[in-house]
């Protein structure tokens, strides 16, 4: 229901409410752990894109413990490590990010990550390093 409440209307405050109502009632469910991953990752992308940087940096370490704890329940748990990838990647822990994605991209798990490709772009020239400037011609591996 939560997923359907932001995709239609848009709504993340109601959203959230009923991710959250979801997790008091189904704390062992890793498929809703990485829902609610997914969830705090676009409200992250949101605050980013309005300013709001510290608001954006909680969403972003609650959307990576949501990830892990979805592992902790169920280590197949579909799309987390995809999740961490993507996380990791913003917070810029490219040794998380390439181990996660490695499982991610060996799993197929790349529906709805976009930073999948890039990420993949970036292990494949060896890039070990955010500063290292060869990574901006991943931005284009979508």
């Amino acid at each position: 229901m939560a997923a359907v409440v932001t995709d239609r209307d848009h709504d993340m405050e109601q959203a959230g409410d009923l991710f959250k109502r979801a997790l008091k009632l189904l704390p062992k469910d890793a498929d809703l752990r990485v829902d609610y991953g997914r969830f705090l990752g676009q409200r992250r992308w949101f605050e980013q894109m309005q300013g709001n940087k510290q608001r954006a940096a909680e969403l972003l370490k609650s959307s990576t413990e949501s990830f892990r704890k979805a592992l902790e329940l169920n280590a197949e748990a579909r799309d987390a490590h995809a999740g961490l990838a993507t996380n990791l990647m913003v917070a810029g822990d490219l040794n998380g990010t390439y181990r996660h994605a490695k499982i991610a991209l060996e799993r197929k798990e790349t529906d709805g990550f976009n930073m999948l490709p890039i990420i993949r772009c970036m292990m494949d020239k060896g890039i070990t390093d955010m500063r290292d400037p060869r990574w901006r011609a991943c931005a284009t591996a979508r």
